[in-house]
């Protein structure tokens, strides 16, 4: 890809660094552990607010819904995401 605009001038540049928002959301042993028992408590609440974070272009209807055979889930099930 050239650097060059339509009439040969250099293109701007600006450099971003944006640090990560997530950094440091579990910093230690306890609120590791009361996330695993949230999340095992109630899969589906747990899954469906970390899933609130992401933008979605369309909402899931179901979290989660058990598939055909033993061990295979479907998950935000109607949903429509670009990750």
């Amino acid at each position: 890809m050239s650097s060059e605009g339509i009439m040969g001038e250099p293109l701007p540049f600006e450099e971003r660094i944006v640090p990560a928002s997530h950094s440091g959301k579990v910093v230690d042993p306890k609120s590791y552990f009361e996330l695993h028992r949230a999340a095992v408590e109630d899969l589906e609440g747990f899954w469906g607010r970390v899933a609130e974070e992401l933008e979605w272009f369309r909402k899931w209807d179901r979290v989660l819904v058990p598939g055909e055979h033993p061990n295979v889930y479907r998950w935000f099930v109607g949903g429509e995401i670009n990750v």
